[in-house]
């Protein structure tokens, strides 16, 4: 049968066909690489640090500031308060900006502590501030605030009035009678124009002249001196003799204007200003028409209050070494000093920073004269914790000789019976 015949045949094309398939390239393996997940980057912890600040020009100095340093630290995350300039309890924070008349109260009540031995760490010594400035900060040995700035009193005057006088201009040389001998001729009292200004609310003026008579406001232990004293009397009759005398405006026109305003204004040829006046004299159209030099001297004496602020560290603080290298930041850093000289309230403490500023401006406005007075021809208030109450009180009381109310004397014995 033919179906026999062709079996055979049958069965070997399909053995071939086996063959065939059998010998087939297998497909090449896929292999699948293992992705590793990646490790999530640890988020970084950083530590706040408050700082507290009451001057309102050091807002955009303080905001680069801060900029500056977080990127230099990426741990750490700035933190800035505006605080209350009249409340110190309520402007505390990690660090706080403080005025050297606060002092006394921020030790006493405990919320500042010693920073000596954050300073080292921070290469920061006490020989880069002058002796005198850090004696605001210290009590006892220990010293509880880094200063930041300082600031004595000086002579300004109007060239512009002294040059329409034809008096010459005051200079180191220039006693306290040499000024009373040429207010008649800088003073027009029907122009409006006067020898000298004085601000009646602070003890500026007195504080000078006493000073120099050789009296005395406070004691050595902060207390009210005894204002019978003759010296501090005849301290305070140098100023109300001039108001007599019609050479200084009333206590009512000083109320309207204050005694820089009115030397800049063309209304007094003379003031007992401080340092940081010249902060109101650069920003002047008319900055050239003003100067300053040393005091007068008076009874063979110069010699000039001093006062400042400083940067102290919490007691409270949980990161006081991080609140530390803040506020060191701020001292040293390059940038951070050049921005401070545009807006330092006074001198910068920092001996760098202080040279920087007076190298900057040459002799402009004879600034320098500030930073000498600040050597042996200053003395600082006393710290105590209610130094601003007393210096308000005395004041106060002192008015009615200034306005010719009440006799130097008079005045002077209702201070001794109130505080004494």
């Amino acid at each position: 049968m033919r179906i026999r015949r062709f079996l055979p045949i049958l069965l070997i094309g399909a053995a071939l066909t086996g063959l065939v398939a059998c010998g087939k390239e297998p497909e090449p393996e896929v292999i699948v690489e293992e992705v590793p997940t990646p490790t999530p980057t640890p988020e970084i912890v950083k530590t706040k640090v408050t700082y507290s600040y009451f001057d309102d020009s050091m807002e955009e100095w303080l905001k680069k500031c801060e900029a500056d340093y977080e990127a230099k630290h990426e741990d750490i995350d700035i933190i800035l308060k505006k605080g209350d300039p009249d409340n110190l309890s309520e402007r505390t924070a990690d660090a706080f900006l403080v005025d050297s008349m606060e002092m006394g109260e921020c030790i006493d009540s405990g919320l500042a502590t010693p920073i000596d031995s954050y300073m080292s760490k921070a290469g920061i010594r006490r020989d880069d501030y002058k002796e005198t400035v850090l004696n605001m900060f210290i009590k006892g040995s220990d010293l509880y605030a880094l200063p930041e700035s300082y600031d004595t009193v000086g002579l300004w005057y109007n060239k512009t009035i002294f040059d329409a006088s034809g008096v010459s201009y005051p200079n180191a040389d220039t006693g306290w009678m040499n000024v009373v001998d040429i207010l008649g001729s800088l003073t027009n009292e029907a122009g409006g124009v006067y020898g000298m200004a004085v601000d009646y609310n602070n003890l500026t003026p007195v504080m000078v002249t006493i000073a120099e008579m050789g009296g005395a406001i406070y004691d050595e232990e902060g207390n009210i001196a005894d204002f019978g004293n003759s010296l501090t009397k005849a301290g305070i009759r140098c100023f109300v003799d001039l108001i007599d005398a019609g050479y200084i405006p009333s206590v009512a026109s000083m109320n309207e204007k204050n005694a820089i305003n009115k030397l800049m204004d063309g209304e007094a040829a003379m003031i007992y200003g401080w340092a940081s006046d010249y902060l109101m004299v650069k920003a002047s159209e008319n900055a050239g028409n003003y100067n300053c030099t040393y005091l007068p001297t008076l009874s063979g004496n110069r010699v000039t209050p001093m006062v400042g602020r400083a940067n102290c560290i919490s007691e409270a603080s949980n990161c006081k070494k991080e609140a530390f290298e803040w506020i060191a930041f701020l001292t040293k850093d390059s940038e951070a000093m050049k921005g401070f000289t545009e807006i330092c309230h006074g001198i910068p403490a920092y001996n760098q920073t202080e040279q920087a500023l007076l190298g900057s401006i040459g002799e402009a406005n004879n600034l320098f004269i500030f930073a000498e007075e600040a050597g042996d021809n200053s003395y600082i208030l006393p710290i105590v914790p209610d130094i601003k109450e007393k210096q308000t009180f005395i004041s106060e009381e002192l008015l009615s000789a200034f306005e010719l109310k009440n006799s130097v004397d008079e005045a002077c014995i209702e201070i001794c019976s109130k505080f004494n």
